[in-house]
């Protein structure tokens, strides 16, 4: 330290050229630790210095220091000089260390601070060595620089050559490109943590660069050939040497972007350069395009699958998976209506309402290839677990199978693979794999059925209706879901056929409809028959036929009530969301007594008529199939119609827009309890919070005559729309929100 100072007091005496001439000297020392220590310590006093002769601030303190303080003026150049090169002196140590070539510490001119510029970067381990000479050949130049805003940082500047391929952008038609990286200067006061090393992250990043632009010069190549037909389909959108990002599609509105990431492997993302309302669906099979990537990173291969999957999995991602509560009869159980799992690039496998499953398969010919996914692939008479078989899928998609699909379709075989038993794998039944048998038969949905791909959006998008006169737009679900929702409505039927008292099922004849009947379900109860099957036309949809049972009526039985029950049955039972309670109470409805069900098929009537059911209507009325919310008799979801002693129904009244109405109409649960040995019918208070407008319905409803035994819940409800006022003066608390919508 003595020998420090004296060069201290040295330098202060020295004019300017004698520091600038030992400045000089001092310069080429730096190339060990001990000169590298030296010039620290030197730092230091100079900031010392600059601290106790300028500690005033203001600008024209400094302007008016006389001649003898030239030598401190100077003191502060150097100052900043040395400020500005002592960190590129790790950065040479560290660039010799790992064998980089450089030109050393250079001026770039007055105020604007200094460079190290590299004579050449190292060939990248692993890449081929055409690859490296190509990149380097690419390489005009390499800067490091010291830069600092908020914090210190390096930053590393590439000027390239322009790639053999140029992008669309208009930035990148110039004959150069200039590729940067930024590296923050961290040290840590622990001696064991490592500083940031800027060399080391750069030829981690030239690594990068090298990897990626392999594939992607071989990608301009192929492109130049006169058999390459990925111009027309594909266009390269952006490349720095650090991305690529190439655009495909349907008017090239969708792209992927490939890079190298940190975890040596290349990285794939999807995205679209429109604002369509929807995303790019190759987000779904991302995870088996990265490991087809990886494994051949050839980006003509990767651009032909693309293609060749984007319509068919747009069509697939179209599929709505809306949660839904309560379609399998748990009333809490939110399952949703269409979910999509990748299995490879261009296989997908699509479950509807956790009950059916379907493998797609797209093909390189503008087609796809779908069957019944839970046929086992190697024998067709095993089931594998928890799976239920289509019933009449290859009849379903024969409407839009394409032209080039010949097979044909043998006599023997058949589309009503029956439901296996829930056996657990182990048991009798069951093979070691866990597949579950069924018996032996040509199945026809578990082979292949190709669609072209206009074919596939069709069977997947939904359909619109507008209403030109109320400028109003209803959507239909898709064919698809029309067909496995009719298809899970006919197995719900089933299950209630077995579990319903009063309902007794008929065995169908052979090729009633369809291979044994498999497409029509019939069942009887003590009065009606009901035959129940799929359109026939269109397969969407399920229609019910009902006829009475001869000799074995009271009564006389008008041919307009079957016609009020079978389109009750297709537009509020077979309908989304498919629930099975749904089913519960309108087979709970159909088995009651002959005298019940036709007064309550005249409340049917009301809900389909609406708002024409009368010239004085104040309400609509809808009957609740399942148990509102907010009720102490029962869960919610669960079928609501009990008919034991007494009958509990729920209906649903909607205020009928008038003048002195709001646009916010008011919506009320009447909970309506029928006493047979009275037949009369009053509000079951201990069903309803809502206790003080429950009233004003059960003093309307307490002067209906006791005249109508026939029809009590008509007649009730019949009352309530055209007589019921309520009086809005009531305060409502907020747990009745559920039960009524108070208008603004």
């Amino acid at each position: 330290m003595f020998i420090l100072s004296l060069k201290m007091r040295e330098l202060v005496r020295l004019r300017r050229d004698a520091t600038r001439s030992l400045l000089s000297q001092l310069l080429p020392l730096s190339s060990t630790f001990r000169h590298k220590l030296f010039l620290c310590r030197l730092q230091l006093v100079f900031h010392t210095f600059k601290v106790c002769f300028l500690s005033r601030r203001r600008k024209k303190d400094y302007e008016h220091l006389d001649d003898g303080d030239e030598n401190i003026k100077e003191l502060v150049r150097v100052t900043s000089v040395w400020s500005s090169r002592i960190p590129f002196v790790s950065l040479l140590e560290s660039l010799s260390a790992a064998g980089l070539q450089h030109q050393g510490v250079q001026d770039e001119g007055p105020d604007v601070g200094v460079v190290c510029r590299l004579v050449r970067i190292p060939d990248v381990k692993g890449v081929q060595p055409e690859v490296n000479a190509l990149l380097q050949d690419a390489v005009l130049q390499c800067s490091f620089r010291c830069q600092e805003r908020a914090s210190k940082f390096w930053s590393v500047e590439l000027v390239m050559k322009a790639p053999p391929l140029k992008a669309t952008l208009p930035r990148h038609q110039e004959s150069s490109l200039k590729v940067s990286f930024h590296y923050e200067v961290t040290k840590h006061s622990n001696p064991a943590v490592p500083h940031s090393n800027p060399v080391k992250s750069f030829l981690s990043d030239w690594s990068a660069m090298a990897r990626l632009y392999g594939p992607f010069y071989i990608y301009s190549k192929q492109l130049q050939h006169p058999a390459c037909n990925l111009a027309s389909s594909t266009s390269l959108h952006f490349f720095n040497y650090k991305t690529i990002i190439v655009k495909y599609g349907k008017d090239l509105q969708l792209f992927v972007s490939i890079n190298w990431s940190q975890d040596k492997k290349f990285q794939l993302h999807f995205g679209r350069c429109d604002t369509g309302p929807s995303s790019n669906a190759h987000c779904l099979t991302r995870h088996y395009l990265n490991e087809m990537f990886n494994l051949n990173p050839d980006i003509s291969k990767l651009m032909h699958v693309l293609n060749e999957t984007s319509r068919p999995v747009q069509a697939i991602s179209r599929l709505p998976s809306t949660p839904v509560i309560g379609v399998g009869g748990k009333s809490n159980l939110c399952e949703e209506v269409f979910s999509i799992v990748a299995q490879g690039p261009a296989h997908l496998r699509v479950f509807f309402m956790s009950a059916f499953c379907l493998d797609v398969y797209c093909r390189g010919d503008e087609m796809v290839a779908i069957r019944d996914a839970s046929f086992s692939q190697f024998d067709f008479s095993k089931i594998k677990t928890n799976m239920v078989p289509v019933p009449g899928l290859a009849t379903f998609l024969a409407q839009f199978r394409d032209a080039k699909d010949v097979r044909h379709r043998s006599n023997e075989e058949k589309d009503n693979p029956p439901s296996p038993a829930p056996l657990q794998p182990n048991q009798p039944g069951t093979s070691s794999y866990g597949l579950n048998e069924i018996a032996p038969a040509h199945w026809a949905g578990a082979t292949c059925t190709l669609l072209s791909h206009a074919s596939l959006e069709t069977l997947c998008t939904p359909l619109t209706h507008v209403n030109r006169q109320i400028h109003s737009q209803a959507f239909t679900p898709c064919p698809l879901e029309q067909f496995l929702g009719a298809t899970l409505v006919r197995r719900h039927m089933e299950k209630c056929m077995r579990a319903t008292p009063g309902i007794t099922p008929i065995a169908m004849a052979n090729n009633t409809d369809g291979p044994d009947g498999s497409l029509a379900s019939a069942f009887a109860t003590a009065s009606l028959q009901f035959l129940c099957r799929l359109h026939p036309q269109n397969f969407r949809q399920l229609i019910l036929k009902i006829q009475p049972v001869p000799m074995a009526q009271s009564f006389e039985w008008i041919a307009q009530e079957f016609e009020v029950l079978e389109r009750y049955f297709e537009l509020r039972v077979a309908t989304s969301p498919y629930r099975l309670n749904v089913m519960k109470s309108f087979f709970m409805i159909i088995s009651a007594q002959t005298r019940l069900l036709r007064d309550l098929i005249q409340v049917m009537r009301m809900e389909l008529a609406g708002r024409s059911v009368s010239a004085n209507a104040k309400w609509t009325v809808s009957i609740c199939l399942t148990s509102p919310p907010r009720i102490a008799v029962m869960q919610c979801g669960v079928p609501s119609i009990i008919i034991k002693e007494k009958v509990l129904l729920f209906i649903q009244l909607t205020q009928v827009p008038g003048p002195g109405t709001s646009s916010q109409l008011a919506t009320i649960v009447v909970p309506l309890l029928l006493e047979p040995s009275k037949a009369t019918v009053t509000v079951a208070l201990q069903a309803s919070p809502m206790h003080q407008v429950m009233q004003q319905v059960s003093a309307l409803l307490s002067r209906v005559p006791a005249d109508n035994r026939d029809a009590p819940f008509s007649t009730a409800a019949r009352v309530l729309v055209e007589n019921l006022v309520l009086q809005w003066t009531l305060v409502i608390s907020s747990r009745d929100c559920c039960w009524m919508s108070r208008p603004s």
